[in-house]
């Protein structure tokens, strides 16, 4: 990793997980507009919604992620078996990080839409749809949290430090967004609304294909397979 793309690739990962809740509590106007009747109260739902469920999949993806790689060891106990462990592990992987990148992507990209195809949606039931969608980006963002956590501790300590300082750039992209979208078309609160949940949403694409293509480089795959056949060897 000579230039540092996988470094990089890392931090916006983390800075992918933590934009969905910067992205579901910054746009005020467009909820004060789409909700007046609960503008004035709004974050008192979102925010602690969204915490309940990112530590409610961080209770429960703590023990499985970080006792992982021991299972593994145990199920592929013999150095020869190393690369159809690392296929194996790193399908299992796809499924914490990529999947969970991917659903948080069609929750965002999707919401503003829903007025527009289902006319006889209220209020209310748009509301509950924002709640849901709260609920859906704090589970799997505590999903992607904890497994990339996980992962960087196969690589060296450089990549964990890179997933942890891009958390930090979450709000200050989401504020770029929202600043870019106030110049597109300040009057149309829809439009930039939905541009707005659109390019946040595929923030998140672009993690999970990024997340693809690092996972299948020579560097990440020596790594795994010198952790595992390390472990083998103890045992």
């Amino acid at each position: 990793d000579t230039c540092g793309i996988i470094e990089f690739i890392f931090m916006l990962m983390g800075t992918g997980y933590m934009l969905s809740y910067n992205a579901l509590i910054t746009p005020i106007d467009y909820y004060s507009n789409e909700y007046p009747h609960y503008s004035s109260d709004i974050m008192y739902y979102i925010v602690p919604i969204h915490r309940a469920f990112l530590f409610l999949s961080l209770l429960l993806m703590l023990t499985p992620c970080f006792t992982y790689n021991n299972n593994h060891v145990q199920h592929h106990g013999n150095i020869q078996a190393s690369s159809k462990s690392s296929n194996n592990s790193r399908i299992s992987w796809h499924l914490l990080i990529t999947i969970p990148f991917m659903v948080i992507f069609m929750a965002l990209s999707m919401y503003p839409f829903f007025p527009q195809y289902i006319k006889t949606i209220d209020q209310s039931i748009y509301f509950m749809i924002l709640l849901i969608i709260c609920s859906f980006c704090g589970f799997f963002a505590g999903i992607i949290q904890t497994a990339i956590t996980s992962f960087c501790n196969y690589l060296p300590s450089r990549y964990m430090k890179a997933s942890i300082s891009g958390q930090a750039m979450a709000g200050i992209i989401v504020c770029v967004i929202k600043i870019i979208t106030k110049c597109i078309n300040e009057s149309n609160y829809k439009f930039t609304g939905k541009i707005y949940f659109v390019i946040g949403g595929l923030f998140n694409a672009l993690c999970a294909i990024l997340f693809i293509g690092a996972n299948n480089t020579k560097f990440v795959r020596y790594y795994m397979d010198k952790s595992l056949n390390s472990k083998n060897e103890k045992t």
